[in-house]
């Protein structure tokens, strides 16, 4: 895939995950925070960026996501129950 192609796939999910994770962190009580949805984009558009080195940043956006941290937490105690059986 060219570079060129790369960018605009990259741009839109990077903006689309900042606008979601910004939407989860000042969601007020009436608001629902979408869970793991601008944390995966933002990782995918880490992925999709053609800058040298960019994938090594793509868990930054999941840490980010007040959404996403709840999963997140659950999958890593799920994960330490598995290993402990």
């Amino acid at each position: 895939m060219d570079e060129f192609a790369r960018w605009m796939m990259a741009a839109p999910l990077a903006f689309y995950a900042l606008r979601t994770i910004l939407g989860n962190g000042f969601a007020t009580r009436g608001q629902g925070v979408v869970p793991l949805v601008g944390g995966l984009a933002g990782a995918l558009a880490c992925f999709l960026c053609p800058i040298a080195g960019s994938h090594l940043w793509a868990w930054i956006p999941a840490v980010l996501d007040v959404g996403s941290n709840p999963v997140l937490a659950a999958a890593r105690s799920w994960r330490r129950a598995a290993r402990a059986h």
